[in-house]
């Protein structure tokens, strides 16, 4: 249990919480294995859970561009829970792989009853996406000006 809570300590949108916080958020998680080209779902699949990457590693695509390679105590899914849109791309193991599940239901049921660890999480979601954003208006401003003739 003690890694699990280390784990969740290395997700930005779960930093700021307690230790008891954090033990209410390990109760509503689910081991999941996944074998290397394994996907967990695709662009446009319902969302209706995030997850934690526990051990492994999984690339997160769009059509045929790799968007990200992601690794212990990184996300997916986070998009989905907060606006409760289709997966806006496909993800897969990249090599033997476990993750944390996380249902959407059972965390907004967590938040609801605790309205003081709801403001954390949400605010560090918000923070995160925000720097997302920032990163990829820079990408484009940087990588993708019209060429002048």
């Amino acid at each position: 249990m003690d890694n699990n809570i280390a784990l969740l300590l290395k997700v930005f949108f779960f930093k700021d919480l307690s230790a008891d916080e954090l033990l209410a958020i390990m109760a509503i998680t689910r081991r999941e294995h996944y074998l290397m080209g394994q996907r967990v779902f695709e662009a446009g699949d319902p969302g209706d859970s995030l997850y934690i990457i526990r051990s492994g590693s999984m690339m997160v695509k769009k059509g045929e561009m790799v968007l990200a390679v992601l690794g212990i105590g990184d996300t997916i899914g986070e998009m989905s829970f907060v606006d409760r849109g289709e997966r806006s791309a496909s993800v897969a193991a990249i090599e033997e792989t476990e993750l944390l599940k996380v249902s959407f239901q059972a965390l907004e049921t967590l938040l609801d009853e605790h309205p003081l660890m709801a403001v954390k999480v949400y605010r560090a979601m918000a923070t995160v996406l925000s720097q997302r954003l920032r990163e990829m208006d820079e990408t484009i401003r940087t990588k993708y000006q019209p060429i002048k003739c």
